[in-house]
């Protein structure tokens, strides 16, 4: 109405949306391992594995020289190792040499990996005998 027109929102986890803790500035250089819980942003080079629970943000300007372990992983940089992640984005100017491992991957048009792709379902929550007899059954 009016001549405004409505976005149209999708359903889906932005996987940028965890508060950012940790920033690596683009004038930064890190050389060894980062282990933590919460979210990373990189826009400096890291020399090193990188195993942190949430979500690791590497931007346009930042270098990973390792492996990466995290929830979600979202690149815009250049990583030169492999990336184990439950769901990744790799953005146009992104640039991955390595293998990657993920329950989901967007590849923007640009975005540049050389290496294995292996996708594996994420598994079903299951659950116990205990817990199931616990709960009433729901008439259909």
């Amino acid at each position: 109405m009016f001549g405004r027109k409505k976005k149209n929102k999708k359903n889906r986890k932005n996987s940028t949306t965890s508060p950012i803790n940790t920033v690596i500035s683009p004038d930064v250089e890190v050389s060894g391992d980062i282990k933590g819980e919460n979210a990373i942003k990189i826009d400096g080079k890291v020399r090193g594995d990188i195993d942190i629970q949430k979500s690791v943000l590497l931007g346009e300007r930042g270098i990973i020289e390792g492996n990466v372990k995290s929830k979600d992983v979202v690149i815009y940089g250049q990583v030169t190792g492999n990336i184990a992640a439950d769901n990744m984005l790799l953005k146009n100017t992104g640039k991955v040499e390595g293998d990657i491992d993920t329950h989901t991957i967007e590849i923007e048009l640009g975005g540049i990996c050389n290496g294995r792709l292996s996708m594996k379902p994420k598994q079903p929550e299951t659950v116990s005998t205990d817990d199931a007899k616990k709960r009433p059954l729901k008439a259909i």
